[in-house]
């Protein structure tokens, strides 16, 4: 078992189970081109795609937090944990860091840390999760398709919305 049973969790200690999880987790079986080619093929076609596959994503959470252990998991199934995982422990790391800060009065969760690994990775996600997904995925395919001048900043010009060039784009 991954879990410990005292009662110190916190937003770090969610971070680190998560980036766990994500290294033990299968890898990615569909591309984001998949993905965008989901996405365009028919309105709600990528939530289709997400409803399909969260019972076992769920299922396969609750495993996880039981064994340490990841369930064999169908193609889908993979895609949407491993962007579950990702965007999880994106938002942890958001908080663990805003947790820091005295001013922004974010205490530490009350919850076990099985409990609130599910929460984050199969609760939050329809709500907040997916929309994020969603957004990455509509990002891509307007890159890819080559969609987006409107979406140039002000000025005309590449980079962040003020007009900087991003100098690391890898990312």
């Amino acid at each position: 078992m991954i879990f410990r049973q005292d009662n110190s969790m916190t937003w770090s200690r969610l971070l680190d189970l998560l980036g766990e999880a994500l290294d033990s987790a299968p890898d990615f079986a569909h591309t984001e081109d998949d993905l965008t080619d989901i996405l365009l093929s028919a309105e709600g076609a990528l939530e289709e795609f997400d409803d399909a596959a969260a019972e076992g994503v769920r299922a396969a959470v609750r495993t996880y937090a039981r064994t340490g252990e990841w369930p064999e998991l169908t193609a889908e199934e993979q895609t949407c944990l491993r962007y579950r995982l990702s965007i999880a422990g994106d938002y942890a790391a958001f908080v663990a860091e805003a947790s820091k800060n005295p001013l922004l009065h974010i205490g530490q969760p009350e919850m076990e840390e099985e409990d609130l690994f599910e929460w984050v990775l199969c609760a939050m996600w329809r709500d907040y999760g997916f929309p994020l997904l969603r957004d990455l995925i509509e990002s891509f395919a307007r890159g890819r398709e080559g969609i987006g001048d409107e979406d140039t900043p002000p000025g005309g010009e590449e980079g962040d919305a003020f007009g900087e060039e991003d100098e690391d784009e890898t990312n």
